[in-house]
C-alpha cells in the first residue's frame, strides 16, 4: 500500500466545542434517534410470529402452531433483551449534549489495555495523571489507531462519570466511564501498520453483512422447520409458515441490498497502491445506522474527471471527504470500475463505483 505519512485526515479543533464539527453532531442525533428504534423493532420482532399464529389458528385448522410460538420465545430471547440493552446503553446521550456542546477536544496520551466486543479498556495520560476508561463502540481498527499514534481525542470526564473519545481518522464521539477496578497487567497487542488498519475495518464491514441476515432470518426458518413435524400436519399450514419465511428471505435482503458490495471489500482493499483524488460529494442523507448512498465527484492528478457511486458510505467517510477535499482509492482510479474507497490507514471505507 502507498505510504501514508501526507496528511490523510484532519485533527478535530481544539478551539471549539466538540458539536461544532457537523459530522459529530450528525452522528449524535443519529444515535439519539436510534433509542426509540431499538424498542420498536423489538415489540414488532415479538408480536409478528404471534399475529401469523392467529392465522393459522382461525383460517387453517383451529389450532395452535406451536412452531410460531416457539419462534416468538425466541425473538423474545433474541430481539426484545437487545433492544433493551440499547436503549439502557443511550443513557450517555445526554451528557454528551451538556459536554460536548461546551467544551472543546483535547489530545492526551493513550494505549489499549484489554479489548472485547464492542469494549475497550484504554489508559490515558494527561499531566502526569494517569485514568482508565471503558471506552464502548472501538472497534478492532480503532484500536490499532491507537496502537500507531498513541493517542486519543478526549473531552471529559463530568461529574456523572460520562467522558466521550474520539480517535483519529473518526468523527465519533465514543462514550466512555472511568475504571473503577485496578487495571490488568500488560496491554493488548495491536498491529500499527496502516494497511492492517484498513483491513480490519473492511473484514468488519463484510461480517456485518452476514450477521445482520442470519439473525434476522433465524426464527422464521425455525419456524418452517418445526411446522414439518409438528401434529397435525396440514399442507396449508405449511404453505403459512413458508410463506413468512418467503416474506422475510425476500424484504430483509432487499431493504439491506446495499450492504451486499461490502463483501468484496477485504479484497478490494488489496488491489493496489492507495491513489489521493480531490472529491466533492453531493448532497446525502443519513441512514439512521450511520450509513448514506453518495455520489462524489473526483478529479485525479492527470485531470481526469470521474463519479463514484457509493451505496453504504459511512456518515464518517463523508465528513472526511468534506473536511479533505480529497478521497483515495486501492488501485488506480478508472471507469467502470469498483473500487474500495476511503482513506488509508483509518477506519473509513466504503465500496464506489466509478464511472
Amino acid at each position: 500500500m502507498a505510504d501514508t505519512d501526507a496528511e490523510v485526515v484532519r485533527a478535530p479543533a481544539t478551539d471549539r466545542p466538540a458539536l461544532s464539527d457537523a459530522t459529530t453532531a450528525i452522528l449524535l442525533g443519529l444515535r439519539e434517534q436510534a433509542r426509540p428504534e431499538a424498542a420498536t423493532l423489538g415489540w414488532y420482532a415479538v408480536l409478528a410470529p404471534i399475529y401469523v399464529a392467529g392465522v393459522i389458528f382461525f383460517w387453517v385448522d383451529g389450532t395452535v402452531s406451536m412452531g410460531l410460538m416457539w419462534s416468538s420465545l425466541f425473538l423474545v430471547i433474541l430481539a426484545l433483551p437487545a433492544s433493551i440493552i440499547t436503549w439502557r446503553a443511550s443513557r450517555w446521550i445526554p451528557s454528551a449534549y451538556a459536554q460536548l456542546g461546551w467544551s472543546p477536544w483535547r489530545t492526551v496520551t493513550a494505549r489499549v489495555v484489554r479489548a472485547r466486543a464492542g469494549l475497550a479498556t484504554v489508559e490515558v495520560e494527561e499531566n502526569g495523571t494517569f485514568t482508565a476508561f471503558e471506552v464502548r463502540g472501538l472497534r478492532a481498527a480503532h484500536r490499532s489507531v491507537i496502537a500507531r499514534t498513541g493517542a486519543l481525542w478526549l473531552v471529559g470526564p463530568a461529574a456523572d462519570g460520562w467522558a466521550f473519545a474520539r480517535v483519529d481518522g473518526s468523527h465519533e464521539a465514543f462514550p466512555a466511564r472511568v475504571r473503577r477496578k485496578p487495571l490488568p497487567p500488560g496491554a493488548v497487542s495491536e498491529p500499527v501498520a496502516p494497511a492492517e488498519t484498513s483491513r480490519r475495518q473492511a473484514r468488519w464491514l463484510r461480517s456485518r453483512v452476514w450477521r445482520s441476515q442470519w439473525l434476522f432470518l433465524a426464527a422464521p426458518l425455525y419456524s418452517a422447520l418445526y411446522a414439518l413435524g409438528e401434529p397435525p400436519f396440514r399442507w396449508q399450514k405449511l404453505a403459512v409458515h413458508l410463506g413468512v419465511v418467503l416474506l422475510f428471505v425476500a424484504w430483509f435482503p432487499l431493504s439491506t441490498r446495499y450492504r451486499f458490495g461490502d463483501l468484496r471489500l477485504p479484497n478490494l482493499v488489496e488491489a493496489g497502491e492507495w491513489t489521493r483524488a480531490q472529491a466533492w460529494a453531493a448532497p446525502w442523507e443519513a441512514r439512521l445506522e450511520g450509513t448514506a448512498e453518495a455520489t462524489v465527484t473526483v478529479r485525479l492528478d492527470d485531470g481526469t474527471t470521474l463519479t463514484a457511486s457509493l451505496p453504504n458510505a459511512s456518515v464518517d467517510l463523508l465528513g472526511t471527504v468534506w473536511d479533505t477535499g480529497t478521497l483515495w482509492f486501492a488501485g488506480k482510479p478508472e471507469a467502470g470500475k469498483t473500487m474500495a474507497a476511503g482513506f488509508p490507514g483509518y477506519p473509513l471505507l466504503a465500496v464506489a463505483r466509478l464511472r
